[in-house]
C-alpha cells in the first residue's frame, strides 16, 4: 500500500514538476545568474578549520589549521590554501611542526601587499607572527618571548601595520585567585608589538577583574582597539558574574590611552571583531549574554549567549546593541567577524547560533546542532536580513556549523569561510566551510523573496540545485520547523533529515548516494505531512 501511494505521488510529481521548475528558474533568472557555492575540504584522516580570508584580484586565500598522518603532533598545523574566485582550489602550502613547535590554529589573515599575506598562529608555549611570500611561496616566521609564564590558552590575535610593525593580544594567567571550591588565575592583558625582530610588551591589570582579549584592529588614526570580555568570573557565587565588553584604545608605543565599556546591567559578551565609521563611531561583532537562575536552562555556569551586535560613538559612550532576531535557545553563540556593505551604509556580520534543544548527541540524532549565521544590518541596529545555514551528508548525522570570517567578492556578493563538523556514533570529523551568497546572503538565489511574494505566489519549499550532482539544498518558510524523509521511487527509505528550522538553508552533501529520482516527504514537528518533493541525482 504505502509502495503504491508513493508511486501515485510521484506520477503526480511528474505531470507538474516540469511547471514548478520552470516558475522557480523564471523567478531565480530574474534575481541573479551568478553561480554560488559551498565546499567542504578535509584531510583523510584530519580536518581543516578555516578561520580567515584574504583577496586579491584574481583569487583568494584561505587560512586554515589543519592534521594529518604526516603531522605527528596534535596541535596539527597550518595550511595557506589559493582559491579562484569560482571556488576552484589552485594550491595548498602547509606550515608543519618543526624543532618541537607546532604553527597551529592561525588566525587574522590579512594582505600585506601584493606579495605577501600576514597571519598569527601559536602553540601551548610559543606565538608566532608568520608572513607568507605568494610568489615564493614561503614563510617567514618570528618567535615572540612571552612574559609572565609560557602558556597561551586562548587563540592568538594580531594585526599588521605599515613599516613592517605587528601587534598582538593574548592574557596571562599571572595573578592567583583562590575560592572555597577551586583555585584559579586572573587573567590580565598582555600586549605585544614586533618591529624588525625588537619586541615591546605592555600589560594591563584590572584588580580582580580578568581580561580576555579577542580581537585587535587598527582604527582610522592609527591607534589599536583591543576588544575582548571583562569579567570577575566568581566561583563564589556562580549565579551572577559581571560580563562588560571592553575596547581598549592604546598608541603604537603601547601606551592606554582610553578604555571603553558596555554598561554594567546589559551583560554584553566579548568584541569578537571592530570596525569604525567615517565618523568615528565604533561597532562590535559579539554577543548578548543571557542569564538563566532556573538550572534547566544552564549552559556554561547558568548563561547563554545570543549573537548580538553593539555600537558605541565617537567619543565610547555606549549606543545600542542589536540580538540576533530568533527565539532564545540554550547556547553559546555568537558573531565572530564584520565588514561593511560595498556602500559603507550598513554591516555584515558573520557567526553561529545554537538551535538545538539538546546540547549533546546520540546515535539516533539527526539535526543540526550550530547554524552558521549571516545577518546584515543598518548603521543604526535596523535589521535588513538574517540568513542561517548547516552542512551535512545524507547519514545519520549531526552538524556543527560555524562561519568566521567574510569577505566581499569583486563579482558581488560576498565570501564566508568557517568549519562544519559532521557527527556519527559520536566520530566527529570537522571539515573546512567555504560559501559564496549573493548580496542577499542567499546561497538559493531568491531565498530573499520568501516571505514577499503575495501568498498565491509564495514559494512554501524549495530544493536547489534540481536535478543536484554531489550536493543539494533545502529552504522553507513554514512556521515551524520540518522533518524531512527520503526515498526512493519504489518507496525504499533513505535517510531523514530534522529540524529543518524556518529560512535556514540546510545544504546536503550528496557523496555516497546513486544516481536516480527521489522523493522528499516533509512533514511538521507532530507527523503532519505539509509537502513532498522530487530530486533528481546526476
Amino acid at each position: 500500500m504505502f509502495i503504491l501511494l508513493m508511486k501515485q505521488i510521484s506520477k503526480i510529481l511528474n505531470q507538474n514538476f516540469l511547471i514548478i521548475l520552470i516558475y522557480c528558474n523564471c523567478i531565480i533568472g530574474k534575481l541573479n545568474s551568478q553561480t554560488f557555492y559551498s565546499k567542504t575540504y578535509t584531510r583523510d584522516s584530519g580536518f581543516h578549520y578555516f578561520s580567515g580570508l584574504a583577496a586579491y584580484d584574481d583569487c583568494f586565500y584561505v587560512l586554515s589549521h589543519y592534521s594529518d598522518p604526516e603531522v605527528k603532533n596534535r596541535y596539527g598545523a597550518t595550511a595557506l590554501l589559493k582559491f579562484d574566485w569560482g571556488g576552484n582550489i589552485l594550491q595548498l602550502d602547509s606550515l608543519p611542526p618543526k624543532d618541537g613547535k607546532s604553527f597551529a590554529w592561525p588566525n587574522d589573515l590579512e594582505v600585506i601587499d601584493d606579495s605577501l599575506l600576514f597571519f598569527v598562529a601559536q602553540d601551548t608555549n610559543y606565538l608566532f607572527s608568520i608572513e607568507f611570500n605568494r610568489k615564493s611561496r614561503r614563510f617567514s616566521i618570528e618567535e615572540l618571548t612571552p612574559v609572565i609564564n609560557p602558556y597561551f590558552y586562548n587563540d592568538a590575535i594580531g594585526v599588521h601595520q605599515a613599516n613592517d610593525f605587528s601587534y598582538f593580544a593574548k592574557y596571562q594567567g599571572n595573578r592567583q585567585k583562590r575560592s572555597s571550591s577551586i583555585g584559579f588565575y586572573n587573567r590580565d592583558l598582555i600586549l605585544y608589538s614586533l618591529k624588525f625582530g625588537h619586541q615591546d610588551t605592555a600589560m594591563i591589570i584590572e584588580g580582580e577583574y580578568s581580561l580576555n582579549p579577542y580581537s585587535i584592529s587598527i582604527n582610522r588614526i592609527g591607534n589599536l582597539y583591543v576588544g575582548g570580555l571583562l569579567t570577575d568570573w566568581d566561583y563564589d557565587d556562580s549565579t551572577d558574574y559581571t560580563f562588560r565588553q571592553f575596547i581598549y584604545e592604546f598608541d603604537t608605543s603601547l601606551q592606554l590611552i582610553r578604555k571603553i565599556l558596555s554598561p554594567v546591567g546589559l551583560k554584553l559578551g566579548s568584541a569578537n571583531a571592530i570596525v569604525e565609521d567615517r565618523e568615528g563611531n565604533i561597532y562590535c561583532a559579539g554577543s548578548d549574554v543571557i542569564w538563566h537562575l532556573n538550572q534547566e536552562f544552564m549552559v556554561n555556569n547558568y548563561y547563554n549567549e545570543i549573537p548580538a551586535i553593539s555600537k558605541y560613538n565617537a567619543h565610547g559612550v555606549y549606543q545600542w546593541s542589536k540580538r540576533l532576531p530568533f527565539p532564545d535557545k540554550r547556547g553559546y553563540d555568537n558573531y565572530y567577524n564584520l565588514i561593511f556593505s560595498s556602500d559603507s551604509n550598513s554591516l555584515i556580520s558573520v557567526g553561529t547560533y545554537f538551535y538545538s534543544d539538546s546540547l549533546y548527541w546520540d546515535d539516533s540524532t539527526y539535526s543540526s546542532i550550530d547554524l552558521g549565521v549571516i545577518t546584515k544590518i543598518n548603521l543604526e541596529g535596523d535589521e535588513q536580513w538574517t540568513r542561517l545555514y548547516s552542512a551535512r551528508g545524507v547519514g545519520r548525522q549531526t552538524s556543527w556549523s560555524r562561519f568566521n570570517d567574510i569577505i566581499q567578492s569583486p563579482s558581488g556578493g560576498y565570501l564566508i569561510c568557517g568549519s562544519n563538523r559532521l557527527s556519527y556514533k559520536q566520530v566527529v570529523n570537522e571539515a573546512g566551510w567555504l560559501m559564496k551568497v549573493d548580496e542577499f546572503g542567499c546561497y538559493i538565489p531568491g531565498c530573499h523573496i520568501l516571505n514577499t511574494v503575495s501568498d498565491e505566489k509564495k514559494i512554501k519549499l524549495q530544493l536547489y540545485p534540481n536535478p543536484a550532482h554531489d550536493h543539494f539544498a533545502i529552504i522553507h518558510n513554514y512556521e515551524e520547523s520540518l522533518n524531512c524523509k527520503m526515498y526512493t521511487l519504489d518507496g525504499v527509505f533513505v535517510t531523514k533529515f530534522d529540524d529543518i528550522f524556518p529560512l535556514e538553508t540546510q545544504i546536503v552533501d550528496l557523496g555516497g548516494l546513486k544516481s536516480g529520482e527521489y522523493l522528499l516527504q516533509f512533514f511538521s514537528q507532530d507527523g503532519k505531512w505539509v509537502g513532498t518533493k522530487k530530486l533528481v541525482v546526476l
